[in-house]
């Protein structure tokens, strides 16, 4: 995939998946609005390991839950940026690459399950993201 994002925009992104801004983030968590912008400008991998775990689990998931969220999230960006023209096998090759599927298309009866996970993944997107924009409208 020629763009993935960072782990501190990751993280940005699903906290204001779920609040509002960043400060209502950190009145509802309790973390200090200062810890959490510190995180933010000096990136997930510059920041205290504990401080960056605190802010996963204010927002209910795991550092694994952040870099799972990470490749979804690059998959949604990318979608955004090109509409239409993000074919099923362009996202079928980002969705293998990023592991986000982790079987082999070796195996044809494989790669038919890749194909439907692929096709049904590309209609959510195509739904989801139609409806995001609709409600920012």
């Amino acid at each position: 995939m020629e763009y993935t994002l960072t782990l501190t925009e990751t993280l940005k992104i699903e906290i204001l998946k779920r609040y509002k801004n960043v400060k209502q983030f950190s009145d509802t968590s309790g973390i200090p609005y200062m810890t959490i912008s510190s995180v933010l400008k000096r990136g997930v991998e510059n920041s205290v390991f504990g401080t960056v775990l605190r802010i996963c689990e204010a927002l209910k998931m795991s550092i694994d839950d952040l870099i799972h969220a990470r490749a979804f999230n690059s998959i949604e960006m990318k979608f955004l940026r090109l509409g239409d023209n993000y074919t099923l096998k362009e996202l079928k090759a980002d969705l293998l690459e990023t592991k986000i599927i982790n079987l082999s298309p070796d195996d044809e009866v494989v790669n038919e399950i890749i194909d439907d996970l692929t096709k049904d993944y590309y209609n959510t997107l195509k739904t989801t993201l139609k409806n995001s924009l609709a409600t920012l409208n």
